[in-house]
């Protein structure tokens, strides 16, 4: 049982042991990964859940799954927030001297950047705490 404590957790950490790594060698080559640790969290969260999901048993796959859905919350705002670039497009169009730049579209990049870079890391950080927590504790008998 301890083995599988472990693992479950290794599954909760996944964001943190594996995303954060990779977005640091990304965000040291081009200043744009700088500004979005939180997606590269995400997509660590995510591989890890689902492939612990579909090879681990019992108390492991419990915890994948609850790991799983949460990573796929988070991943349903991605595309409402990518919304918002053709909505900003269409209905704040640049002027051709630009005496009038498309702030919509800088107001969607900035909520991005708010979301991804600062407010979500501290979103996986919270949840990778509990679910480390829950994990240690082990299933309810």
């Amino acid at each position: 049982m301890a083995k599988q404590r472990w693992i479950a957790a290794l599954v909760h950490a996944s964001p943190i042991w594996l995303g954060v790594p990779v977005w640091l060698a990304f965000a040291g080559r081009d200043l744009m990964y700088y500004f979005a640790p939180g997606l590269f969290m995400l997509a660590a969260g995510l591989i890890v859940s689902v492939l612990a999901r579909l090879t681990a048993k019992g108390f492991v796959r419990a915890h994948a799954a609850s790991a799983l859905r949460f990573q796929a919350w988070i991943l349903l705002a991605v595309p409402v927030w990518a919304l918002g670039f053709p909505i900003a497009a269409i209905f704040d169009p640049p002027n051709p001297t630009m005496d009038n730049p498309p702030a919509g579209l800088q107001i969607v990049l900035g909520i991005g950047v708010f979301a991804f870079g600062f407010i979500l890391p501290f979103v996986e950080l919270i949840r990778v705490i509990i679910g480390i927590q829950q994990a240690r504790r082990g299933p309810a008998v």
